[in-house]
């Protein structure tokens, strides 16, 4: 990646002129702070640059604000600036999640190959498919199509999928997967910053013949997780699996603010007037968002006699139906019963939707035909649709 490409910078305390000139002079667009700036920085509400650098070459310890800054804005890279590597300053600023540090003799090629290489640390080259799954209310089985997505993918991929169910407390995607977690969501949204691959997979669940699980907590979480986090979790996961799927709780703004590498977010909804209703806000609010090239509508327990068709949802919600899982209220409750997703199941109509649905928004396979739309009655919330966007 060529330097002219990164992000503005910001300098904080530089102690000269040196660090500016030699970024400058690289292609990169300086910002320069004081060193009293660092605490508003990171500060959660703050937007910081992408890249920081904290010149320490008058200081002889860590500021413990390197480790705040680094804790509410985990997708914010840290360069440290020091005069010789002294062993406790950089056993802190490890503990901190900072990973390069330049001593002096400075120099724009050391700086240019440091501020590369956390830059490419942010950005994920080679990042898995990101599928994220969110109902228009609840109960519309959102989480168990999340789960069965999931175990699809890894049946075609083994080992390399995951499933995040990114519920801060009282998810169930680990009853339906008959996984017992010792951790959680949680645990990885709070140590963003001390990311790594190890210390991920000791949080994962593995589970026999399905995904690797990252479960809700069973304890109560107050507060929300915030976006930086959702995206530095999500980030990290699709850099460490092929395909990731998070099943995504409709009422957190933080979270739902949070999945910019998503490729896809597929909304489902029921035959229900208050799903679609719900279903029609909720992909109003993310193509505003992401825009409604990555939104994808999905029917759940689908009933082919029920007044309300696909035409209908389509025409409210605002976007086609593309794919369509029959109703089958008996399959769904033995499969949680039994800690067995769906799909692992005997080969029926419902066990094929769900395979062709995950097959093919993994893009292996055409995706499938759109059941045939029967007529339906809703005019009314058609006509109120307008008055109704958030």
């Amino acid at each position: 990646m060529s330097v002219v490409t990164f992000p503005q910078i910001a300098v904080i305390g530089a102690r000269g002129r040196d660090l500016e000139t030699h970024l400058g002079s690289a292609g990169m667009r300086v910002t320069s702070m004081a060193a009293s700036d660092l605490l508003a920085l990171a500060h959660p509400s703050a937007r910081p640059s992408q890249v920081v650098i904290i010149d320490l070459r008058d200081a002889s310890v860590l500021p413990p604000t390197v480790a705040v800054l680094r804790r509410n804005h985990p997708n914010t890279a840290v360069v440290l600036v020091v005069t010789h590597l002294d062993p406790t300053l950089m056993l802190d600023a490890m503990r901190s999640g900072v990973t390069e540090i330049v001593p002096e003799p400075l120099t724009q090629s050391a700086l240019e190959a440091a501020v590369g290489r956390v830059w490419n640390a942010q950005e994920p080259d080679n990042a898995g498919q990101v599928i994220a799954v969110v109902g228009g209310k609840g109960g519309v089985g959102a989480t168990t199509i999340a789960v069965n997505l999931a175990t699809v993918l890894a049946r075609e991929a083994p080992g390399e999928a995951l499933l995040i169910d990114l519920h801060p407390a009282q998810g169930d995607a680990a009853l339906q997967l008959g996984a017992e977690p010792r951790f959680s969501v949680v645990d990885a949204l709070e140590n963003t910053h001390r990311l790594d691959e190890a210390y991920f997979r000791s949080l994962v669940v593995v589970v026999k013949k399905g995904p690797d699980l990252l479960a809700s907590s069973d304890r109560h979480v107050i507060g929300s997780p915030g976006a930086d986090r959702v995206r530095a979790l999500v980030e990290f996961a699709a850099r460490t699996y092929k395909y990731v799927v998070l099943d995504v709780p409709r009422t957190d703004l933080s979270i739902l603010d949070g999945l910019d590498n998503t490729q896809q977010v597929v909304i489902i909804v029921n035959q229900e007037l208050s799903a679609i209703r719900n279903g029609a806000r909720l992909v109003e609010a993310l193509s505003q968002r992401y825009g409604k090239d990555r939104l994808i509508l999905a029917l759940a327990r689908f009933d082919k006699a029920a007044e309300i068709g696909t035409e209908d949802i389509a025409r409210v919600v605002g976007l086609p139906v593309s794919h369509v899982v029959p109703n089958d209220y008996r399959a769904a409750v033995r499969a949680v019963n039994q800690g067995q997703p769906i799909a692992m199941g005997e080969p029926n109509k419902l066990t094929v939707a769900l395979k062709s649905m995950a097959i093919s928004l993994a893009g292996l396979r055409p995706p499938p035909v759109e059941a045939p739309p029967s007529a339906g009655l809703l005019g009314r919330l058609t006509l109120r649709r307008t008055s109704q966007v958030l």
